[in-house]
């Protein structure tokens, strides 16, 4: 974090949970990022939900207008990047680990 300081970058973070008073929320805001919290179904697949988060996501994007999207996990790797790109990002990428919630028993 010290280094994007450095370098004069703003960073927004959007996820789930992120509400005032959540620890992980007060944690990052002393760092110094930007928190939008996102209402997102991690696993399911209700097309009105998924719809409503897709929106969420386009106008956090419009009203940041970042120069990168980093996507972390399968369902915002998949709507990020596809909303960035609808937003014309210019840098988008996709961080996936593990095996996730598809190779669940």
């Amino acid at each position: 974090m010290a280094e994007i300081d450095k370098r004069g970058h703003e960073v927004h973070v959007a996820a789930p949970g992120l509400c005032d008073g959540d620890v992980i929320a007060e944690a990052l805001k002393q760092r110094g990022v930007i928190i939008h919290d996102l209402s997102l179904q991690r696993t399911g697949m209700d097309p009105v939900r998924d719809l409503a988060t897709l929106l969420a996501m386009l106008r956090i994007v419009r009203l940041v207008r970042p120069d990168l999207v980093l996507a972390y996990t399968i369902k915002p790797v998949v709507y990020g990047t596809f909303i960035a790109w609808l937003a014309r990002v210019p840098r988008r990428y996709a961080l996936i680990t593990g095996l996730g919630y598809a190779w669940r028993a």
